[in-house]
């Protein structure tokens, strides 16, 4: 007897079915366009990134890797003076960002973030059943201090990204200490995922003890290693100790382990890759300005270029093979997100904006 295939998917959760899937930037195969519209690093990584790699045995590919990450952890923990206990290791700090959602958001519980700001936060909110709050923090809007201000005291969760994308705005630390003061019951999450540009890590809260904020970093942007997939999130062992209940077995993998942990200890190619982009940045700001663009000073690896025609600056562009990003969203869509490139990216740039 024959049977007839289920051609129905199952239904999902409605707050699934209901929510707007978060669209990464493109990548092309085409190796000679200019990526511009993802925010990599344009350097490589710590050339003891690679002794790392090709140091890996056939055992260490064979098995399992080790699930809490303990030697990335510890080192750290060392550098940033804080506990071992106190640091998770995550696949992308993107994990470390779900995960606390996951650990503390009910359906209906309020999420804040500062906005414009990253765009994968709703996504999180909307897949958890929470309610979105939306903190104006627009270029012609509230000032920082009203922004913050207006964080109602309900929220379960407030992610403040510093600096924040897609402008490149700061957060004081200062300010930062304050927010976490007057919303004791609120997980202040700190996306520092491109603070090695510009600006105050909010780590020093964890050491004065703020049980009540997360701070998350990433190896995708300084470290160059946005292919291995690294994150990490630090605060005091009892906000780690929940986050870790809701963590996968093994979510870092051998290779990205050995990779992060060589890239973190080289702070010095870091450093160095970090004084190039920033040198980069500035330059590309001026000639910017000088072909008619409005550009807020930025502190992250990427620029947001304002002028009345930027849909069909960007189309141009892409027409002469280099990829920036486009918002088409009220408050963004006279501007294009453009990151920072080598040298040579960003006269390619130029060039053709000039044309």
């Amino acid at each position: 007897m024959s049977t007839a295939a289920v051609r129905t998917v199952p239904d999902p959760r409605p707050s699934v079915a209901a929510m707007a899937p978060y669209i990464p930037g493109e990548q092309p195969a085409d190796p000679g366009i200019v990526k511009l519209n993802t925010n990599e690093n344009p350097y490589p990584p710590s050339p003891r990134v690679l002794e790392a790699l090709h140091g890996l045995g056939e055992a260490s590919l064979r098995k399992y890797p080790d699930p809490l990450c303990r030697r990335l952890r510890e080192a750290v923990a060392a550098s940033l003076a804080i506990e071992a206990e106190g640091v998770i290791a995550t696949n992308g700090s993107d994990e470390i960002l779900k995960m606390a959602v996951e650990a503390f958001v009910r359906p209906g519980d309020a999420v804040g973030y500062l906005w414009p700001t990253y765009s994968l936060y709703p996504v999180f909110v909307e897949e958890a059943g929470g309610r979105e709050v939306r903190l104006d923090w627009s270029e012609s809007g509230p000032t920082q201090e009203q922004a913050l201000e207006s964080a109602p005291g309900d929220l379960r969760v407030l992610f403040v990204a510093n600096p924040n994308p897609p402008i490149g705005r700061l957060v004081g630390l200062d300010d930062l200490r304050r927010l976490a003061t007057r919303l004791p019951g609120t997980l202040l999450v700190v996306d520092e995922a491109y603070i090695a540009f510009g600006g105050e890590s909010a780590v020093a809260l964890v050491r004065e003890g703020f049980a009540n904020v997360l701070v998350t970093r990433t190896f995708s942007k300084s470290h160059g290693l946005a292919g291995m997939r690294v994150g990490l999130g630090l605060g005091v062992p009892e906000l780690m100790r929940v986050l870790f209940r809701v963590k996968d077995s093994y979510n870092v993998g051998v290779a990205a382990q050995a990779a992060a942990l060589a890239a973190w200890q080289d702070e010095e190619y870091t450093a160095d890759v970090v004084r190039r982009v920033r040198a980069t940045r500035e330059w590309t700001t001026e000639r910017l300005r000088a072909l008619g663009f409005t550009v807020t000073e930025s502190h992250g690896n990427f620029l947001f270029a304002r002028r009345a025609d930027a849909r069909d600056v960007f189309a141009a562009l892409r027409t002469r093979r280099v990829l920036v990003r486009y918002f088409d969203m009220p408050g963004l869509a006279d501007g294009l997100r453009i990151t920072i490139g080598t040298n040579a990216d960003m006269k390619r740039l130029v060039e053709a904006l000039e044309a």
